[in-house]
């Protein structure tokens, strides 16, 4: 039983190897441990460009599935030859149209399509036709207001835009409100109506439906546009959590660059199957696409119903399972959950289970136990598909306990990666045989990072263990903000290395972990600094909360929160404290407010967090926060100013509250 099957303790070697520079105030170049004399430029000598790469992959597959959409309780698939053909046609009919002509834009002959739906087969074969033509995508988010949207297109002066039937209604909506001015013709991914039509004709806009531009490219085909390594290959604007979205220039170069580093970490074969729903517009999805792309596996996409995730997992029996530390919190508290909800006697014995395949995870590096797997575990494996053989987690730190808990539940790794649109995807990643969670392994082939002291933050390489900000250089770092050269200037030094913000530790084993965000920081009137970030994830781990946003203000010396409670913890209590009432008035009781609130402090004096990074009030909100709202972005990133603007009333009463009651400090 549990470790005593046979199993040897693990070591894991370093990540990396380092480059001394004797920079006061800097750490060692840190390198990839197998490309330390020259970075990984391609995963193959004939692959110079994202066009070089297409006409790789479709040299090498041609019957395998590739592209997979749900219909009913089967998905139906297309392989790699037929989407090949409509890639080409959809290229070919743009280019005999006209629709996106060369322009001299920031030094860079482009031609700009935006492509903006939910993921969809039309958005990768539109993605893929247009750049095999030289046109770059300009996709667009959910999450963009209608001004941001008017920006993007008036940076880029777009022509074309292909749409699905929701966004086009959004869009033209904005047409009549005399934003996107630019907009000359929309390519409706659905057949479009004859209202669609006339509203399009009475606003000057050419609409065509997705098939009549397969069709004028089939009768119309056009010899493939080679690019250049320099070359803009798609301009993808930041989630604008402040200001007007910056637009990050992401060159062929880049984007396959850092593709061939993520081949070397994720070993895709041709069996493997990935399920589609981060947003296609976010480069996380971006990348796992085209490295499913190059090794054969299939992608299948999701219903369009976030609630309806695991549903379409079971459907689809994905291999592979990319996810952000929102998602698998929401996982881990499906876990939870269902050992809290065992009687007495059972809950103790599958505690017990529990502790023992964390402490061989910990200890040998194994999240597996034939025993009980059999008995206990592999069903939720099933809930998930019960194929699943690794999955990743990125976009923002990961708790490392809830972590483990994700990989003994799904009974295989879940590897670690830190990254930025900014370097085409990922910077670093853990390894599939390393097994330690909350840390971000090394650089990938294509990419050297060195830390660099924050003084006034006390992050110095004189600590034990040496932290500072993380700062890259590399083939895949974008050469240049889009038109905004002080955006530009702010994150590159004199010396061409470009400054991520974010803080990490350099562990003396080999890896580098997160550990703060450098402009999160709140500073209270005491003039302590807090990391809203790290006291959010702290609160997370108590199992009484969906969603935390943790808020300071300048003029305060404590925190507040705007808290989304877990509905099963408070319904529970609510049933042992005699509380009937609705959901939303249990989020307004004071007793349950209480509850939560002590459940929260136990977890944060648990965990250490300091005086000043205790949460004092809490305001309960009955309705998950999703991207949908415009306060996340599309990879569950807080828009920490939305955040703080949509729950002002709240926040304001809080420490109205507070201040009314000095008892409770």
């Amino acid at each position: 039983m549990g470790c005593s099957e046979s199993s040897s303790q693990i070591e894991y070697s370093s990540y990396f190897t380092k480059l001394d520079t004797n920079k006061p105030g800097e750490s060692s170049v840190l390198l990839n441990i197998s490309h330390q004399s020259e970075l990984l430029r391609s995963p193959s000598p004939e692959i110079w460009t994202m066009v070089d790469w297409y006409k790789n992959v479709f040299a090498k597959f041609t019957e395998r599935p590739m592209l997979g959409t749900r219909k009913g309780n089967v998905y139906t698939w297309k392989t790699f030859k037929e989407i090949h053909e409509l890639a080409l046609n959809f290229g070919s009919g743009i280019e005999h149209l006209g629709l996106c002509p060369e322009e001299n834009q920031d030094g860079f002959d482009v031609k700009f399509i935006s492509l903006y739906s939910i993921n969809r087969e039309e958005w990768n074969i539109a993605d893929i036709g247009c750049t095999l033509y030289k046109i770059s995508n300009v996709p667009l988010y959910d999450s963009l207001g209608k001004d941001h949207i008017d920006f993007i297109f008036s940076q880029t002066n777009l022509k074309t835009a292909v749409l699905s039937n929701n966004k086009l209604s959004r869009i033209l909506e904005l047409k009549k409100e005399g934003k996107c001015q630019s907009l000359q013709t929309i390519i409706s991914m659905e057949d479009p109506n004859n209202n669609q039509r006339a509203e399009c004709q009475e606003l000057g806009v050419k609409l065509y439906g997705f098939n009549d531009i397969i069709s004028i490219g089939s009768e119309n085909r056009k010899e493939i546009i080679q690019a250049q390594p320099k070359d803009l290959y798609s301009l993808s604007y930041s989630s604008g959590t402040t200001g007007n979205p910056k637009g990050i220039i992401i060159t062929h170069e880049n984007m396959v660059a850092n593709l061939a580093g993520l081949i070397e970490i994720f070993q895709i074969t041709c069996n493997d199957i990935h399920l589609s729903y981060l947003p296609a517009a976010h480069i996380y999805e971006k990348v796992f696409s085209n490295v499913f792309y190059y090794c054969g596996g299939a992608i299948g996409f999701y219903s369009g119903d976030p609630q309806k995730l695991r549903e379409d997992m079971v459907v689809l029996k994905p291999t592979v399972l990319a996810c952000v530390p929102r998602i698998l919190n929401r996982f881990s508290e499906i876990f939870r959950a269902s050992v809290t909800n065992e009687p007495e006697e059972k809950r103790k014995v599958i505690q017990k289970m529990i502790d023992e395949k964390l402490e061989r995870l910990r200890k040998y590096g194994d999240p597996t136990h034939k025993l009980y797997d059999f008995l206990y575990f592999n069903k939720f494996k099933k809930l998930f598909g019960g194929k699943i053989r690794f999955g990743t987690t990125a976009a923002a730190p990961m708790n490392g306990q809830t972590l483990d808990l994700i990989k003994i539940f799904f009974c295989c790794n879940f590897i670690e990666g830190y990254g930025q649109t900014e370097v085409a995807g990922a910077t670093t990643f853990t390894i599939q045989n390393d097994m330690r969670s909350g840390q971000i392994g090394g650089p990938i082939g294509c990419i050297k990072m060195k830390l660099v002291d924050i003084p006034n933050m006390s992050y110095t390489i004189s600590n034990n263990p040496p932290s500072g900000e993380i700062c890259v250089k590399g083939l895949s770092v974008l050469p240049k903000y889009f038109k905004n050269q002080e955006a530009t200037d702010e994150v590159f030094d004199e010396e061409g290395w470009m400054h991520t913000g974010d803080v990490a530790i350099l562990r003396d084993d080999g890896c580098l972990a997160i550990i703060d965000r450098k402009k999160s920081f709140l500073k209270l009137s005491q003039g302590e600094f807090v990391s809203p970030e790290r006291v959010e994830n702290v609160y997370m781990q108590c199992g009484c909360v969906s969603f935390v946003f943790a808020y300071g203000d300048t003029f305060q010396n404590h925190l507040v929160s705007v808290v989304v409670p877990d509905r099963a913890f408070v319904e529970k209590e609510a049933q042992k404290h005699g509380i009937e009432k609705s959901w939303e008035d249990l989020c307004k009781d004071p007793q349950i407010k209480k509850i939560v609130l002590e459940k929260m402090s136990e977890t944060g004096n648990k965990l250490g967090l300091s005086s000043a990074e205790k949460i004092r009030k809490t305001h309960l909100h009955p309705v998950m926060i999703t991207p949908d709202s415009g306060l996340l972005t599309p990879t569950y990133k807080m828009k920490r100013k939305e955040l703080k603007e949509y729950f002002a009333n709240e926040i304001k009463q809080m420490y109205d509250d507070h201040h009314h009651h000095p008892h409770n400090l």
